[in-house]
């Protein structure tokens, strides 16, 4: 099968993707990316522009059809679901409801980061969506927390929207490792685009010492940071 835009899915449509996928396999970048992602044993070792040019493919089609017969028996696998959710055309709504049912399932920092890069409907409807975002937010499920900071990340570090983030960051999340650098992550990018705001919250914030020193660490790394700020933010290091 050379295109992947279907009307209609089934185990025999889904099977012969799943071989497609093993025909762009490339070992090296496996052996890479394994680097990169340590916890996750399932690759199958596909460049992610092709893993993104068969997500576009497929929700062209009848993604609903797709994601009844979605797996997530390798990497791409879920990472073909979480980004078909986000590029494929669907009612608001609906949108969400894919969300809720694939973010639970989301077991590493890259599938969750791409698919929150993928899911523009987010930023189509802002205000609509924070509700949303709040159920991640307050979830048990590290990874829904994590969708939920990298969400924010995504859309809502600009003006009408940093108060409402800012306030978020203060939530009291879990002693969880990809949490914590999701927020980190966050923190930084609030830095680069609204200081001020962002260094009066982590002069009063009541950042555990590893979130906050690694907030400063990201906003030191950041190439859009001048000199003499990074060395304003090395010296409130804890």
């Amino acid at each position: 099968m050379d295109n992947f835009t279907l009307e209609q899915w089934d185990e025999t449509g889904y099977q012969a993707l799943t071989a497609h996928l093993f025909t762009l396999k490339d070992p090296a970048y496996k052996t890479f990316h394994q680097k990169l992602i340590p916890d996750v044993e399932n690759f199958i070792g596909v460049r992610t522009p092709a893993v993104k040019t068969l997500a576009k493919e497929i929700a062209r089609g009848n993604a609903e059809s797709f994601l009844r017969v979605s797996k997530s028996d390798y990497y791409e696998q879920s990472m073909l679901e979480g980004l078909v959710i986000g590029t494929a055309k669907c009612d608001f709504n609906v949108f969400w409801e894919r969300v809720s049912a694939f973010v639970p399932k989301i077991d590493n920092w890259a599938v969750n980061d791409s698919f929150c890069a993928a899911a523009k409907m987010v930023g189509k409807h802002l205000a609509d969506s924070l509700p949303q975002i709040d159920k991640l937010l307050c979830s048990d499920n590290p990874w829904c927390i994590r969708a939920g900071l990298i969400l924010l990340l995504d859309y809502y570090v600009r003006e009408e929207w940093i108060d409402e983030t800012l306030f978020r960051c203060a939530l009291p999340f879990p002693d969880k490792y990809y949490v914590k650098m999701g927020l980190a992550w966050l923190l930084s990018v609030c830095y680069v685009k609204f200081e001020d705001k962002t260094l009066a919250f982590l002069k009063n914030s009541a950042l555990d010492d590893f979130t906050y020193n690694k907030a400063l660490q990201k906003i030191i790394e950041s190439n859009r940071v001048s000199k003499e700020k990074k060395e304003q933010i090395r010296k409130m290091k804890r």
